[in-house]
């Protein structure tokens, strides 16, 4: 057993990280480096490196993505800040995915104790939206509207990466709304839930993000049909019909979210990003096998005022930056999870959750984020991987409490 200090101390650096995700400020950066060193401590201390190698398959994928992240910037032309980069996503993403691994099994916290701070965060961040809607400025950072046709921000800096968190928290309140008996929620905890269902879906119209749009519509259809005879139950189809109206009324009576939405259905949804990609296949097609090395993008895309400022595109940055080589590994990471999902399948909600949450987070990787420079994305997704990886019993449990 582990004493009390060290359990409390992860405990509250696991808070402030959450919390401090949003941000990426110093707070973030801190206690990133030390939820690893605390990892690392604790397993030389208790000489507990085979811990890496819980799953073979997984940490032979990590291991290749490291190897064709090196290939790459050996032959690319990144320069430093694609090696620093790489030593970020290390830090970032490896070592941190295997600490929450760690401190999840050995329950220096639990997986609920997780959720909550998660669900606390978030909706703080929902209210911050809705504040700012209201009064034109966030509470947290002060932000105004984002000058984009007024499209909410709350204290981020851009209205698509607090949609990529709307996107998690609405996906987390429906969950718990159609898993609300085997919870046990309370009637009054259940109308909060189905509150800040209501301001968030509000919250995330409004960013005008069609990314998120299209990942969190895809990940719930997914969800609904694999838990069709709960989520559409008399109760529940009365309630998210009500909260899908009063969206699709929102979105009728504003020109400006009517305008963003009329562009998704249309085949250029974003003129400039269309250009981008396509900017970025023609490069692509240049240099197919090692990729041109992290970071790349800003040196190719010097003198093209036309284009946007990233790849706005996870798996079109992946091959850009890393070839056909780091492709293929990261296709192998994905595989790893996939397969580790089906082993959940037995427990067809957890699977559903953890399987709809996966599919939300690849859909909108297709037209925004970075896996391999964005803060944001790559935090969110080493949480999902962590609490994926973690001991199966533990999330099984907490379904059947």
């Amino acid at each position: 057993m582990y004493s009390l200090s060290k359990t409390w101390l992860v405990q509250l650096l696991v808070v402030l990280f959450i919390f401090s995700v949003p941000f990426k400020d110093t707070i973030f950066e801190t206690t990133t480096i030390l939820l690893n060193v605390i990892f690392l401590y604790i397993l030389l201390k208790r000489r507990e490196l085979r811990f890496f190698v819980f799953d073979r398959a997984l940490l032979l994928s990590l291991v290749l993505i490291c190897l064709s992240m090196t290939s790459s910037n050996i032959l690319g032309i990144g320069g430093i800040p694609g090696w620093e980069a790489q030593i970020e996503f290390f830090l970032r993403f490896m070592v941190l995915f295997y600490a929450l691994v760690y401190f999840l099994e050995k329950k220096f916290f639990t997986l609920r104790f997780l959720i909550i701070t998660i669900i606390i965060c978030l909706g703080i961040h929902v209210l911050d939206g809705i504040y700012q809607y209201i009064f034109g400025i966030d509470f947290i950072k002060y932000r105004q509207l984002c000058p984009e046709k007024g499209r909410l921000t709350a204290g981020l800096a851009s209205p698509n990466w607090f949609s990529l968190f709307l996107m998690v928290y609405i996906q987390v309140l429906v969950f718990l709304i159609t898993f609300r008996e085997r919870l046990k929620l309370n009637q009054r905890s259940l109308a909060l839930v189905i509150l800040f269902l209501a301001v968030g879906t509000f919250d995330i119209i409004y960013t005008g993000s069609r990314a998120a749009w299209v990942g969190l519509t895809v990940s719930l259809v997914f969800f609904a049909c694999l838990n069709r005879y709960r989520v559409f139950t008399k109760k529940n189809t009365i309630l998210f019909s009500v909260v899908l109206s009063i969206g699709i009324l929102m979105c009728a009576m504003d020109g400006d979210v009517c305008h963003r939405f009329e562009l998704l259905v249309s085949r250029d949804s974003s003129f400039i990003r269309t250009i981008t990609w396509k900017f970025v296949l023609e490069k692509i097609l240049k240099r197919p096998v090692f990729g041109y090395g992290i970071d790349s993008y800003r040196i190719l895309a010097e003198g093209r005022p036309d284009i946007a400022n990233a790849v706005h595109s996870v798996f079109l940055e992946i091959q850009l930056y890393l070839g056909i080589v780091g492709s293929l590994s990261f296709a192998f990471y994905f595989y790893v999870i996939i397969e580790r999902l089906k082993r959940l399948y037995r427990e067809s909600e957890v699977f559903s959750v953890y399987l709809a949450v996966f599919l939300g987070l690849a859909v909108i990787g297709l037209f925004d984020h970075s896996l391999l420079r964005s803060k944001l994305y790559l935090s969110i997704w080493t949480v999902f991987c962590a609490v994926v990886f973690a001991e199966e019993g533990e999330q099984v449990s907490i379904q059947r409490r």
